[in-house]
């Protein structure tokens, strides 16, 4: 069986610390997958990314030719892993041109081993979404094959992206259906799997502590449908430093290795690779690797119907605070400078038809209409530039309801699922400014208040003036005298920089 890679460099704009051109992603590259020892940060794979971003379709290929000039072994000792577009947000042309890119690179004439056997499917909600890919794979290669002479070559698998709660709970009929179309529709028979489960947009949707649930529930439905049918299943947690994106970061990496036991795979993103010390950085990489695998916290029926109920509980409270302010957060987003070339919001915003479907109810789909949320990282950034950490959003009116509704035992219960949500509040407080939160929020703010007192009374960590917790505000008053002027900009950065990210 395949080496499957342990740590998947990303293009993320997350990092408050540089800005990284389409020209630098290829040196980028190189060093992501650089030995540590060679003062690289010693991931083995590299996602490409096109979802939503101005990617040259040929940077496959360049980064193949600079890693032979420096002596590195693609398709040995790292692979290049595209995310394509979604055919129905940027068009099946715009799909084609990035799977002939990848067909081209993996028949470079030095290699010794194709660098590109998967592609990353983004938004799967679907088996239909996944076939027709594949489908569209095969008649390409055939077309390389016969048309560009190119040698034949290993068949391109699909890694499907699961970035919504809804489509998380049901990933095993997803991934069974997906199986089961392969071997009728096109006569594939495949054993291996390599599904990605991401945590941003999965929050940006339904929060986080929902978001925490959804991922731990797909990872229990991977693990028992891999047991069950005897295959080789091997997950992708796409996370970012800040809780709300997943806290996978120095000070923490301890508690997400065990809260997230099953991962094979983790992505690196740019505000680990940039924003953290270079010591600080090896140890996470060291660490995932060590710890990476391990059999999963497999779900009974009895819990799967607790942990629906628990995402429900959240999802409301979060989307109750989150939908009356949305068009001040997209109004700040676009203060928040870009770190790479992506597309504007409008052209690739994210949308919660899904949560509000899930819900089902009528005041929160009103109050839907028509609302286009940023993209993750800069919705992160707007958040706490408004003084309103993302974590906090919900997660104490949540709590509150979980034991009122569902009682003391169900409250344990979810605790003990996760207790690193202690992890993410400590954190998250110090980032918390209620004053200034005022001046943005409205008649949500008694909302956030609610929030703030029910996570220092039920969970024990109280929001205290520290020395990050007085720049942090400094910093944020100063953005709210600029905000819609250049000089806001700097300061925004200024802000992730603290807090170790910009979203």
């Amino acid at each position: 069986m395949e080496r499957i890679p342990a740590l998947m460099a990303t293009q993320h704009p997350d990092c408050a610390s540089r800005f990284v051109s389409v020209e630098d992603e290829i040196e980028e590259a190189i060093v992501s997958v650089t030995p540590i020892g060679m003062g690289g940060f010693g991931c083995d794979e590299v996602m490409i990314d096109y979802e939503g971003k101005l990617t040259p379709y040929h940077q496959p290929k360049w980064v193949v030719e600079r890693a032979l000039k420096k002596g590195l072994r693609p398709g040995k000792s790292f692979l290049i892993t595209p995310r394509i577009p979604h055919a129905g947000l940027e068009g099946i042309d715009r799909q084609v041109f990035i799977i002939i890119s990848a067909l081209s690179t993996n028949a470079y004439i030095q290699l010794l081993a194709s660098p590109i056997r998967y592609v990353i499917h983004p938004m799967t909600a679907q088996t239909s979404d996944l076939i027709d890919v594949r489908r569209r794979l095969l008649k390409l290669q055939k077309f390389a094959n016969e048309e560009m002479g190119l040698r034949p070559l290993p068949e391109i698998s699909i890694i499907p992206l699961f970035e919504d709660v809804v489509k998380m709970l049901h990933v095993r009929e997803i991934m069974e259906g997906y199986r089961g179309a392969m071997i009728k529709e096109l006569g594939l028979y495949e054993d291996l799997f390599r599904v990605f489960i991401g945590k941003s947009d999965t929050a940006l949707s339904y929060g986080h502590m929902a978001s925490v649930l959804a991922l731990k529930y797909a990872l229990s439905e991977l693990g028992s449908w891999a047991e069950e049918m005897n295959l080789h299943v091997f997950p992708i947690i796409g996370v970012g430093r800040l809780p709300f994106r997943g806290y996978l970061s120095p000070e923490n990496v301890g508690s997400f290795v065990r809260e997230y036991r099953g991962f094979y795979t983790v992505t690196i993103q740019s505000g680990i690779r940039y924003d953290a010390r270079a010591e600080d950085a090896a140890r996470v990489v060291r660490l995932l690797k060590e710890k990476r695998g391990g059999r999963p916290t497999v779900f009974d029926e009895d819990m799967k119907r607790l942990v629906t109920r628990l995402i429900r509980i959240f999802a409301e409270t979060y989307l109750e605070a989150i939908l009356p302010i949305a068009e001040t957060i997209c109004s700040i987003s676009d203060a928040v400078p870009g770190r790479r070339a992506r597309m504007e919001r409008g052209a690739y915003h994210r949308e919660i038809e899904w949560s509000i479907s899930f819900l089902g109810d009528p005041q929160l789909s009103r109050l839907a209409r028509e609302i286009a949320l940023p993209r993750a990282i800069k919705f992160v950034a707007s958040l706490y530039t408004m003084g309103i950490p993302p974590s906090i959003v919900g997660l104490g009116r949540g709590l509150r309801a979980v034991r009122e509704r569902m009682g003391d035992e169900a409250y344990e219960v979810l605790l003990s699922m996760y207790p690193s949500i202690v992890n993410d509040v400590r954190f998250d407080l110090q980032y918390l400014d209620l004053e200034l939160a005022r001046s943005y929020a409205g008649d949500v703010w008694d909302l956030l208040r609610q929030d703030v007192d029910a996570v220092e009374e039920m969970l024990g960590v109280r929001a205290e003036e520290t020395d990050v917790s007085s720049s942090n505000s400094r910093i944020l008053r100063e953005i709210r005298k600029r905000l819609g002027s250049p000089e806001a900009e700097p300061l925004i950065l200024e802000a992730g920089r603290l807090r170790g990210s910009l979203g």
